[in-house]
């Protein structure tokens, strides 16, 4: 792979990363598109938007046959759930998105390399090299005029847990094998409100617990305050002002502790609990790995503005780590220089203000 000089190369095949790499095909690029895991589409194809969206039409369904009278449709009391086919069914829609992905690459000659990319250091001549390390360990090198960073993001957890059986993110709820009875979800942002929504129409005795005075914390006030009232009638237990204290794992499941706005300590088990208190840069070789011995999460940005103001020509893609606020772009060579362009990507579940992924003009790239 050395010996071929890509116009870019781009590391990361989400949504940010495959919507730069057709764009640049399109403008006749030379591109490489760079993923370490088996498939392209990241997060919002595989652990995020596209199954969540799918399992909350199933529960919008499953919603709708409850009331199922009022709409003249009689003879549906028996109904049951099977869950496997559930499951079936995202996993299908999932595999459907993915090939169409991977035909759009062929569409668009973006040449895709599996392996985990990682830059080097500045650029040399103007010509950047990425470290490639294959799934059997075996390394390469790919070099381009270019670089798009677009790892994405990783779930935070907290205590210093490891996600589990019982312990879950997106990812591991997603592929849970039977709905539980019951679920705690630490964090009301789009994710947390979202999974209980899901388990809530499926069944599931749901408690939702938030830091912050309401839920959708980030969304217009009115949002959180329709939404809270849905819940509540719903029978979803809402949270908010709660910091919580510890999770212990018991004979049953999970038991959380934590503090109300009224000051008063709370202690409630549940058969499992998902963390959802947003997203960190991926930048590390593992979830929440720290890059060169330095910090990720609030302080990303000045770490980033330092590292790509010696690459001259490393650009970043905003993500839900830093909800599209990334460092401002470096000044970039004249030459060659590319048509004005916008690739701009918007992930629906996590509902993130991504960035615009990159405008080039012959002096300056934009976000």
């Amino acid at each position: 792979m050395a010996e071929t000089l890509y116009d870019v190369a781009i590391i990361g095949s989400g949504p940010a990363g495959y919507t730069a790499a057709i764009r640049a095909g399109q403008l006749g690029l030379k591109v490489a598109l760079i993923e370490s895991a088996k498939v392209l589409g990241g997060t919002c194809l595989h652990v995020g938007c596209i199954p969540t969206k799918a399992l909350l039409f199933n529960a919008e369904l499953w919603d709708h046959l409850k009331q199922a009278a009022e709409y003249g449709i009689d003879n549906v009391d028996g109904r049951t759930l099977n869950w496997d086919a559930v499951q079936k069914r995202k996993t299908s829609i999932v595999n459907k998105h993915t090939k169409g992905l991977e035909f759009l690459m062929k569409k668009n000659k973006v040449t895709v390399i599996a392996g985990y990319g990682r830059l080097t250091g500045a650029a040399k001549n103007g010509i950047h090299t990425v470290e490639l390390t294959g799934a059997d360990g075996a390394k390469s090198e790919v070099k381009a005029k270019n670089i798009i960073l677009a790892t994405g993001s990783d779930a935070k957890m907290i205590f210093g847990l490891q996600p589990d059986d019982r312990v879950l993110t997106n990812i591991e709820i997603l592929s849970i094998p039977n709905v539980p009875k019951s679920l705690i979800v630490i964090g009301a942002g789009a994710v947390g409100v979202e999974f209980s929504s899901i388990f809530r129409s499926f069944g599931t005795e749901v408690s939702l617990v938030e830091f912050l005075p309401r839920i959708m914390p980030l969304e217009d006030e009115e949002v959180s305050k329709e939404l809270t009232r849905v819940f509540k009638k719903r029978g979803i237990d809402i949270n908010t002002g709660a910091k919580v204290e510890k999770i212990e794992k018991t004979d049953a499941g999970v038991k959380v502790t934590w503090t109300g706005a009224n000051g008063k300590q709370v202690e409630k088990e549940a058969e499992k609990v998902l963390v959802a208190v947003g997203r960190a840069p991926r930048i590390g070789a593992k979830r929440g790995a720290a890059a060169n011995g330095r910090r990720c999460g609030r302080h990303f940005g000045r770490y980033e503005r330092s590292r790509l103001r010696s690459g001259r020509a490393a650009c970043s893609s905003g993500g839900p780590g830093r909800a599209g606020r990334m460092s401002p772009a470096p000044v970039l060579p004249r030459e060659p220089a590319i048509p004005r362009t916008t690739a701009c990507s918007i992930c629906p579940t996590l509902q993130a203000r991504w960035s615009r992924l990159v405008t080039r003009t012959p002096s300056r790239a934009r976000w």
